[in-house]
């Protein structure tokens, strides 16, 4: 599996890498520089529209609407219209000083929402978990960065980035409840280097994890023993999903942030887009109030 570049760009923090439901367009976000970008699945740009606020991640809605995770807001954007409604705030819940990183939506339409410390160093985040009626609640506190989330085939199973700590964590879940329990090691990366990032699944289960600082997307089986590794031509590996119409291509966003001039000049690709031609086959993107497989 060979990474080739897909969009030339120069995000600050490009993440969010979304291939929305239909496998022909994609969305990500650079959260730093506040702008939320679509492409179709041969490269071509369909929107790049800034915002006044840090944008963690972008999820499909009902319809063409786009939900997209603020500073700490969550709102339904339609692309089209440009148009925006307010979901759901956590501004008095969470410190001032934190903000939403990543989010997903599971098998029964739920968003969870992973929070962090701004700088990434008080144990302030919150994973949340963000109701269809609009209904939040905190499942999970004390942590500096979170990532993922990612959920296994079945739903059952939740995965979790505590990227500071340099470890992904997997729980059960209990889809309707939103309980968690069992919580346990998935992958502790001091053996295989980087910190853990975005991820995603496929349709074996397998977690395909991006080890930011280290250029690489590892992928780790359902026990979490790991597979394979494909090396990126640049450091900063943010995010990544499956899409195209097969699903078996393999789209990662990477960043700029932390690289000085002389990192910049060695690597002057950070930030861009990349594909890779994978030997899986990834699940299709859950909306947020409709759950898996819808299209």
């Amino acid at each position: 599996m060979t990474p080739e570049l897909f969009l030339n760009r120069a995000e600050m923090l490009g993440e969010g890498m979304m291939c929305l439901p239909g496998g022909e367009r994609l969305a990500w976000v650079d959260i730093l520089g506040k702008r939320l970008m679509l492409a179709n699945a041969d490269g071509a740009m369909v929107l790049e529209r800034s915002f006044d606020s840090e944008i963690g991640a972008v999820l499909p809605g009902a319809g063409d609407e786009l939900i997209l995770v603020l500073r700490k807001d969550v709102v339904a954007f339609d692309p089209t219209s440009g148009a925006d409604r307010h979901i759901w705030s956590a501004d008095g819940l969470e410190p001032e000083t934190n903000r939403f990183n990543d989010a997903a939506v599971d098998a029964a339409g739920n968003l969870w929402i992973g929070s962090m410390d701004f700088d990434a160093e008080a144990e302030t985040g919150v994973l949340w978990r963000l109701t269809p009626c609009g209904q939040a609640e905190p499942m999970a506190r004390g942590y500096r960065c979170l990532n993922g989330p990612a959920f296994s085939p079945d739903g059952r199973t939740l995965y979790l980035g505590d990227t500071m700590g340099g470890k992904v964590l997997a729980f059960d879940l209990e889809l309707q409840s939103g309980g968690l329990s069992n919580e346990r090691l998935f992958v502790d990366l001091g053996a295989f280097g980087g910190l853990p990032d975005g991820m995603t699944v496929d349709t074996a289960g397998n977690v395909w994890l991006c080890q930011i600082t280290a250029g690489r997307i590892g992928c780790y089986a359902p026990n979490g023993k790991k597979l394979k590794s494909v090396a990126l031509p640049v450091p900063m590996v943010t995010s990544c999903c499956f899409g195209g119409p097969d699903l078996k291509t393999l789209y990662a966003t990477t960043a700029r942030i932390l690289l000085d001039d002389v990192d910049l000049e060695a690597y002057p690709d950070s930030g861009s887009l990349y594909t890779i031609r994978a030997d899986a086959t990834g699940l299709v993107a859950n909306r947020f109030g409709v759950g898996a497989g819808a299209r």
